[in-house]
């Protein structure tokens, strides 16, 4: 076995080569991951895909206030973005296959209802 280990050549995870390649996974990772959110997304009805690449989604969507209000409280706050320079337009975040799951859930079920206030589910229940 001490042959075997010595044979190997010794990659320290200092190793430069060994960090760019372990790079290139992670980004090739997250760039299917990017694809497919984009993918799923673009399957809801109100959501439009802007061009993005990186670690967000943008997209246009009516209300994008009550939008990303309803997905923050639904996610967590700061999850999702209303950038001032692009009118009628959220960015999300691509994450781990599990939490853009999460993700694309939510999306969905804020969009069959867009317009909504985000306190208008509650009310219902406060008048019981």
């Amino acid at each position: 076995m001490r042959a075997a280990r010595e044979a190997r050549p010794h990659l320290s995870p200092a190793d430069p080569a060994r960090s760019r390649r372990a790079a290139s996974v992670n980004e090739t990772a997250h760039e299917l991951e990017h694809e497919r959110l984009c993918s799923r997304l673009s399957t809801i009805p109100g959501v439009d895909l802007l061009p993005s690449h990186g670690a967000w989604v943008l997209m246009k969507v009516s209300s994008p206030e009550s939008v990303a209000t309803r997905l923050n409280r639904d996610l967590f706050e700061g999850a999702v973005t209303v950038p001032q320079h692009l009118a009628g337009s959220i960015r999300i975040p691509v994450r781990s296959a599990r939490e853009n799951e999460e993700l694309l859930k939510a999306v969905a079920r804020v969009m069959r209802t867009p317009d909504a206030d985000p306190d208008s589910e509650l009310d219902e229940y406060r008048s019981v």
